[in-house]
């Protein structure tokens, strides 16, 4: 349900591409309950107010434009989404290793957030998440025939599958920063093969 991938990254790469997003790049963060489209959808079982990122594609005409990662309906296959000029370096060498990807985001999770437990809408498809930093408070969660429960750790890739539910929290002290995007579900196999670095 949540797979280490043989597929590596070099994490002090990742970790100067987050610098320079939040030195260069400020214009283009969001901040989750600030520039949230509509307060009153947030679900009460969540603690997201203070998540922040940057959307690296958007569904938007002007490439410009903050992409929120709530602003979409979520249910926008892969053709619908366009590179943002944050797609550069280390991200848009990421990207590169994977077929269609789409809903792109770098998030940051201060500690006390937390993302109760979803099933994610359509298209079918596959998270591919990459920690940036991290620390030992923070899980990816999905509950299906067991319980799997990851701390991740820099330096590796997961495939989180959507089949069942997810959950996200951060019980530490410190930020956790991660990329986050979607692959569609017909290409998981190729996926879970792919060995090399990045």
């Amino acid at each position: 349900m949540i797979h280490t991938l043989n597929l590596k990254i070099n994490a002090e790469e990742a970790l100067e591409y987050f610098n320079i997003l939040t030195t260069e790049y400020q214009n283009m963060r969001w901040q989750y309950y600030d520039d949230h489209n509509n307060h009153k959808v947030l679900d009460p079982k969540n603690n997201i107010n203070k998540i922040w990122g940057w959307g690296l594609q958007t569904t938007y005409d002007d490439i410009d434009f903050v992409y929120h990662c709530d602003l979409d309906p979520h249910n926008e296959p892969p053709e619908f989404f366009k590179d943002t000029k944050m797609v550069f370096g280390f991200f848009k060498k990421l990207k590169s290793h994977f077929k269609e990807p789409f809903r792109s985001f770098l998030h940051v999770f201060p500690p006390g957030q937390y993302i109760g437990k979803w099933l994610p809408s359509p298209p079918a498809h596959f998270k591919i998440f990459v920690p940036i930093t991290n620390s030992q408070g923070y899980k990816l969660k999905v509950y299906g025939p067991t319980e799997v429960s990851v701390t991740p750790t820099p330096g590796h890739i997961y495939l989180v599958e959507n089949d069942y539910h997810n959950e996200w929290t951060n019980v530490s002290d410190k930020d956790v920063a991660f990329f986050l995007f979607s692959v569609p579900l017909k290409y998981k196999e190729e996926v879970l093969a792919l060995t090399g670095c990045v």
